[in-house]
């Protein structure tokens, strides 16, 4: 399964530096990540209900072990919780703190990615700004980053005709 995209990952990283406040810890960001998942589960399972929010959750913490190993001792519990991010983090031993946040990122970013690609974009992001209104959710655009190459290479505006045939 192919990873969360760039602008998931952002989204990510925005909402748990929201829910983490001005303390970016291992620890502050697995309490993080799971109250934010407190969040997508209380607001979400109305929509997809109970057991359609456990499977987006056993499916991305699954993803991200691929990544993690040390995620597999963190397990989706069937009531819709995730818990134990930072213990697990710590148990581990062998990781960094840089790894571990990147752990704790990547379970989130799987499944807003899941999110996504189930209900897409527009309606995903419209439930995501409805859990956190005072997070800006909509994709940030990097021109240096989100031009189309084939668009910088003609030297092209965007809705220019090419006029070479």
């Amino acid at each position: 399964m192919k990873p969360a995209n760039s602008a998931m990952q952002a989204l990510t990283r925005r909402l748990l530096a929201h829910e983490a406040g001005e303390n970016p810890t291992v620890d502050a960001l697995a309490d993080a990540a799971e109250r934010a998942f407190d969040k997508l589960r209380l607001y979400l399972s109305k929509i997809l209900g109970a057991d359609g929010f456990h499977v987006l959750l056993r499916r991305a913490a699954t993803l991200a072990q691929a990544d993690f190993p040390w995620l597999k001792s963190v397990p989706a519990q069937s009531d819709g919780f995730l818990k134990g991010l930072a213990a697990a983090a710590r148990a581990s031993g062998a990781i960094t703190d840089a790894e571990a946040i990147e752990g704790i990122f990547a379970v989130p970013a799987h499944f807003l990615r899941l999110l996504e690609e189930f209900i897409g974009q527009d309606l995903s992001l419209s439930l995501l700004q409805g859990i956190w209104p005072e997070v800006d959710v909509l994709p940030q655009f990097d021109p240096d980053r989100d031009v189309d190459p084939a668009i910088s290479q003609r030297g092209g505006k965007l809705g220019e005709e090419e006029t070479t045939r």
